[in-house]
């Protein structure tokens, strides 16, 4: 992940040397995300990026963000949503 301050609901999550990038399920706080864009960034090593946008129901504050690729489960990372300056999803 580029950082863990998240204004504008779009997260991005950068991985190198993945395989499977379909079998790739992200959750917010031990509730699925709904992945938008899944592609290879980089042939080489190889590079892929994961998109995906934080629920409305997620909140201003902390939130664990767990990363699962088929049985391979990585630690969880923490991300922060700013009160106030957060910018809306269009719908």
């Amino acid at each position: 992940m580029a950082g863990n301050r998240i204004v504008s609901r779009a997260v991005k999550i950068t991985f190198e040397e993945l395989l499977q990038p379909e079998l790739c399920e992200i959750s917010v706080d031990n509730q699925p995300a709904k992945i938008d864009h899944r592609f290879r960034a980089d042939p080489r090593p190889p590079r892929y990026e994961i998109h995906f946008k934080l629920s409305e129901d997620v909140v201003p504050g902390y939130h664990q963000v767990d990363i699962r690729v088929g049985q391979r489960t990585f630690p969880p990372v923490w991300i922060e949503v700013p009160a106030g300056d957060v910018v809306p999803t269009p719908h």
